[in-house]
């Protein structure tokens, strides 16, 4: 191997899907578009009233967008796509302002009802939950930007 491939971070090893990149595909195929079954499940569920049914039904159609999304974004890496790594960087900005506006809201809720402690622990999960995805869709952001191996897989997109 010429000295000038290993320079670039170019060679032959870090070409390919494996490591962080694999991680990160399986991700985008299993784990966010898993995601959406327990949002599914809850809707088939005669829910007790009219209002928490209308909140399931929105939340069962951003859900499978998002799964839908995060499929497209993960078989374009895999297939090495043109355009694959700016679309799966366009996911993680939608995910990322998605986990900030609900952090947002959480606070939100938490502040206008500081005095009762049962809504407090109800907030919390959904607190740590926003946290996680902005922690987690930042966190792809910096590896899809900054990788040597995604640079050197999808040289030509």
């Amino acid at each position: 191997m010429s000295t000038e491939r290993v320079a670039n971070g170019t060679g032959p090893e870090l070409k390919g899907i494996r490591g962080w990149l694999l991680v990160l595909i399986a991700y985008l195929l299993l784990f966010e578009p898993l995601r959406a079954i327990p949002v599914l499940l809850a809707l088939s569920v005669r829910p007790p009233s009219v209002a928490l049914q209308n909140v399931l039904i929105i939340g069962a159609i951003v859900q499978t967008a998002i799964a839908a999304f995060s499929l497209y974004a993960g078989i374009s890496l895999l297939r090495l796509r043109p355009g694959a790594v700016s679309i799966a960087k366009i996911y993680f900005v939608a995910m990322l302002t998605l986990g900030i506006l609900e952090l947002s809201m959480v606070i939100l809720a938490a502040v206008l009802s500081f005095s009762d402690p049962t809504v407090a622990n109800m907030l919390r999960p959904a607190a740590l939950t926003a946290v996680i995805q902005v922690v987690i869709s930042g966190a792809w952001l910096v590896y899809l930007e900054q990788s040597r191996r995604v640079r050197a897989t999808y040289a030509g997109g």
